[in-house]
C-alpha cells in the first residue's frame, strides 16, 4: 500500500486535533468522489476507523503507539 503525509484544516475538527504534535493513523478513506477533504464523512463511502497519538515523541514512537491502539500491520512494517 501506500502511505502518504496528508495536512488538512477540516481534518483537525474530524480527528478533533486540540493539542500537536498529533499523528492521526485513518483506515478505510474511501472517497465517493475525489473533491474537498476527506473529514467531511459525507463526501466518503464508509466512515472510517481512526486512532490518534498525541505528543512531543519521535516518529517511531508514534507508529508503535498507533499499532499498539490499532493492531494494525501496515504500521508495525512502518517502525520496524
Amino acid at each position: 500500500g501506500v502511505t502518504g503525509l496528508l495536512i488538512d484544516p477540516v481534518l483537525f475538527k474530524t480527528y478533533s486535533v486540540t493539542n500537536v504534535p498529533q499523528v492521526v493513523y485513518a483506515k478505510e478513506v474511501n472517497r465517493r468522489v475525489d473533491l474537498g477533504s476527506e473529514g467531511d464523512f459525507s463526501r466518503l463511502e464508509t466512515t472510517p476507523q481512526w486512532w490518534k497519538s498525541v505528543g512531543d515523541w519521535s516518529m517511531d514512537y508514534h507508529l508503535r503507539e498507533l499499532y499498539n491502539l490499532s493492531k494494525e500491520e501496515k504500521l508495525k512494517q512502518l517502525y520496524e
